[in-house]
């Protein structure tokens, strides 16, 4: 049996018969239970699978090496330069002079005959954003390569290959001297699974075809383990595999659709879900999050939903989380007090002068928000990410992470909830900058966060008293 590794967790040694529907007494014996790495079985690809039942394991052939260094006296394993390096550039046309060499087989076919391949994979900017974040700076995953290293077996290829997903493969490549990323074609996932480049994929889209690939064995794996068992049995072992040396029947050419036209294919759902953290605040146990919550679930044929934007403190991991959604008036009467304490009112008053000068004329409102993320809005218009990265700005400016990341505030018992006694500093920072993004998208103007305190203290009441200008009104002005 042939599972993923996990079910090694639940698979036992032996099983009763009648588990397995049999009416009869006794245990199936399972003596082999292993989690094999395609890699080291020669495929350009670490997959690990299980495997279980009564045969022979297969001996190693293929080993990790560092460079020249070699740790065993095994041939090394194949990284994923083999693969990109020995096929043409998928994003140019197949030239009938030129051949293309299969990186697991000593075969060469005309380029003519290499199906799969050629194909524009490349991310379009909003991908590239998208796929880098998730990738090195998730909200609650460990970081990731950005792009896919080459110099090394490529991660596990997975059954869905779309433009935006953590699991994704990624390529840095240069075409005409123009650097770009793109996902690897059909043709070079199924090289990373060691099928033979006649070996053809059909299906009707290149989503299906990309699911045959990433749904199968890597044939390098499967082989070993097939020669394993015919050597126990005695078996005739072929000195050199047995493939197809040309192509036959071919599938119809597939195209990749680009997200970034604005077609119909390219747009998401109008209630489309967001939720991320601004970056630099996943450190200290707390991080800061952007999202949306759906007001009014559209109707059928709409492309407009009611939600509502705003910012929230998250704080542990698992089942201890804790979620809380403070008012921009919390988190700046907390920050205000501090910079009184510490002497530092002009950085506040700074900040908040910053945030209300250069933010709101970016900042579209909720229903405009929305469409963007939804992909249905007028050119121009901007999404939550790229709001995001603003407010990290602004926030990284006046509050610099070498500096500040390690000062805490103390939070008051009046405080939201948020399982601290003290917030770092500049959680407070980001978190006013998101509230002043939702309170101004879902408002449809920009509330200066002063104006919400002194609001909140008293009509026309200065925070330095009857006729006094504070120190931060100050630097605000």
């Amino acid at each position: 049996m042939e599972n993923v590794p996990r079910l090694l967790q639940s698979l036992p040694a032996r099983v009763h018969l009648r588990r397995l529907g049999l009416a009869e007494d006794g245990f199936l014996d399972i003596p082999v239970r292993k989690v094999l790495n395609s890699a080291d079985y020669g495929a350009p690809q670490k997959r690990l699978r299980l495997v279980s039942g009564r045969f022979p394991l297969p001996a190693q052939t293929h080993a990790w090496t560092v460079g020249p260094v070699s740790f065993s006296d095994l041939k090394p394993w194949v990284p994923v330069r083999a693969v990109v390096g020995l096929l043409p550039d998928p994003l140019e046309q197949a030239d009938p002079s030129k051949l293309a060499h299969d990186p697991s087989f000593d075969l060469q076919l005309p380029e003519t005959d290499l199906t799969e391949h050629f194909m524009d994979t490349r991310l379009t900017s909003e991908e590239i954003r998208i796929n880098r974040k998730a990738k090195t700076d998730h909200s609650w995953y460990g970081k990731m390569a950005f792009p896919d290293p080459i110099d090394r077996p490529a991660r596990t290829v997975m059954a869905t290959q779309t433009g935006i997903s953590r699991e994704t493969l990624v390529l840095e490549w240069t075409h005409n001297g123009r650097p770009s990323f793109r996902r690897p074609t059909i043709r070079e996932c199924a090289c990373f699974q060691s099928f033979p480049l006649t070996y053809q994929f059909w299906g009707s889209t290149a989503q299906v075809r990309y699911k045959l690939v990433g749904n199968a064995v890597p044939t390098a794996l499967a082989a070993a383990l097939a020669r394993s068992v015919m050597a126990k049995e005695g078996g005739n072992i072929p000195a050199v595999p047995i493939i197809q040396r040309k192509v036959g029947d071919r599938p119809l050419p597939v195209r990749i659709p680009r997200g970034s036209s604005r077609t119909k294919s390219s747009r998401y759902p109008p209630d489309r879900k967001y939720r991320d953290h601004i970056a630099g605040s996943k450190s200290g146990g707390v991080r800061v999050d952007f999202a949306n919550l759906v007001v009014a679930a559209p109707t059928d044929g709409a492309e407009t939903v009611e939600v509502r934007w705003e910012a929230r403190l998250v704080s542990g991991s698992g089942k201890s989380v804790v979620v809380a959604t403070p008012k921009l008036s919390d988190t700046v009467s907390l920050l205000v007090r501090w910079s009184s304490n510490q002497g530092e009112s002009k950085r506040v008053g700074r900040f908040f002068g910053r945030l209300a000068k250069n933010l709101p004329d970016r900042i579209p409102e909720r229903a405009d928000l929305q469409a963007a993320w939804a992909g249905t809005a007028s050119r121009g218009t901007a999404a939550p990410p790229e709001l995001l990265l603003k407010a990290a700005s602004v926030v990284d400016s006046h509050f610099p992470a070498p500096r500040f990341e390690g000062v805490l505030v103390p939070v008051p018992r009046s405080f939201p909830a948020i399982g601290r006694s003290a917030l770092p500093v500049r959680r407070l920072a980001q978190h006013i900058a998101l509230a002043f993004i939702a309170d101004t998208s879902n408002l449809g103007s920009p509330a200066h966060p002063l104006q919400v305190l002194t609001d909140e203290l008293g009509a026309n009441q200065t925070l330095g008293g009857p006729g006094r200008r504070s120190t931060l009104e100050t630097a605000i002005s």
